[in-house]
């Protein structure tokens, strides 16, 4: 069997390197295929495995020669395929027949089919190489992913950066004997490692995890809620969109040396900052104030908190002093008499002193003074137990 082959448009295929060849004998003989090449054709020639071995065609055989895999060109012209039969009896061969059969290369018969991605996932940002398998004439292949469609010429298509898994669909136009368009669809979705999420609504029943830069967003009308705890290692971005629009029930944790900001947020809960917080603007945190007199405690701090002491000399011969104990820190203020020149008589001369120490949540701490002073304590929560 000869075939034409090469660039011209009467030429079955262009590339006869992928074209594959079997043989099927109905009386079982095993045949050698060797194929040879000249500019412009490659002939295909059957001959028994075993050599000398007599094979007799009649009623009773049927023998097939099967090609397949041929790219074929599907050019406006057809292809001719010639057939020639040799026998020979020793070495003295005759050609019996040749024949010669016409293939249409342009099959104009519809088909698509095989629409994917060459990859079924890809980096964060990376392209997607689509491929299909279509009908090159008379049909018109639109894409259409998210809300972008443009018309695309086959077989593949290579897609922008993705940044989120992305399903594309492809739209196979064709046209009736009346001229009306037909459509033919084929999807598939392109998965994104690390992908971002765009929802309208989502529920977390276990732990929200950012590696990297978590930010939201919303309105007064749309508070965002996470009812469970959020571990966050790299940096926190929440809206600026109202005292009460965004609410931890829970606990929110940063990494050391991340960054959470959080303008205009209520937090329910306890907020946990194992970096450094930073105060860029106004920041009003306080809580209802405690006053107390000495001796007091020990008594525990429901929050973290600044406790202040004042003292004034009252009795004008004896010196006053306070102490203010928190963990292993210590600290105290003092006022000296004020002496009055001989012939007066020592009075209170408005003598104070101050001094002030920042207690940790939980931390236990007690106030103290001298037999002679009356100072007072203020506790200066930052927070509310």
């Amino acid at each position: 069997m000869t075939l034409p082959f090469g660039a011209q448009e009467s030429d079955l295929t262009q590339d006869i390197a992928p074209v594959g060849a079997a043989c099927q004998d109905s009386k079982g003989t095993t045949w050698r295929i060797v194929r040879s090449t000249t500019p412009g054709t490659a002939t295909y020639t059957c001959t028994p495995e075993t050599v000398h071995e007599d094979v007799t065609f009649d009623d009773s055989r049927k023998f097939t020669l099967v090609l397949s895999s041929i790219p074929a060109t599907r050019s406006a012209a057809d292809a001719q395929i010639t057939v020639t039969e040799d026998t020979a009896t020793g070495t003295d061969w005759t050609t019996r027949s040749t024949t010669t059969h016409v293939v249409a290369t342009n099959d104009t018969t519809f088909f698509f089919r095989d629409f994917c991605c060459l990859k079924p996932q890809v980096l964060h940002g990376q392209r997607a190489t689509l491929v299909w398998e279509g009908s090159p004439v008379g049909t018109e292949y639109h894409l259409s992913w998210d809300d972008t469609s443009k018309e695309v010429t086959g077989p593949s298509y290579t897609t922008h950066p993705l940044y989120r898994t992305t399903t594309f669909v492809l739209d196979a136009r064709t046209r009736s004997a009346t001229g009306q368009v037909i459509h033919h669809y084929l999807s598939t979705t392109v998965t994104v490692r690390e992908s971002d999420v765009e929802a309208n609504n989502l529920t977390l029943q276990g732990t929200l995890q950012a590696s990297k830069f978590l930010s939201t967003s919303g309105t007064s009308r749309n508070p965002i809620y996470f009812l469970n705890d959020i571990t966050v290692t790299g940096n926190v971005r929440l809206p600026e969109i109202g005292p009460t629009s965004t609410v931890f029930t829970d606990r929110m944790d940063a990494g050391s040396g991340e960054r959470i900001e959080i303008p205009g947020t209520t937090v329910d809960g306890a907020l946990t900052v194992n970096g450094n917080l930073e105060q860029n603007g106004s920041w009003d945190s306080l809580g209802p104030y405690e006053t107390y007199t000495a001796p007091h405690g020990p008594m525990t701090a429901g929050t973290a908190g600044l406790l202040i002491g004042q003292i004034a000399t009252v009795v004008a011969t004896s010196p006053s002093s306070l102490t203010i104990t928190a963990g292993p820190t210590q600290v105290s203020a003092h006022t000296t008499p004020n002496l009055k020149p001989p012939g007066q008589t020592p009075g209170y001369s408005g003598g104070n002193a101050v001094t002030m120490l920042m207690v940790r949540k939980g931390e236990s701490f007690t106030l103290a003074k001298s037999p002679s002073s009356n100072p007072a304590f203020y506790w200066v929560p930052l927070g509310s137990a």
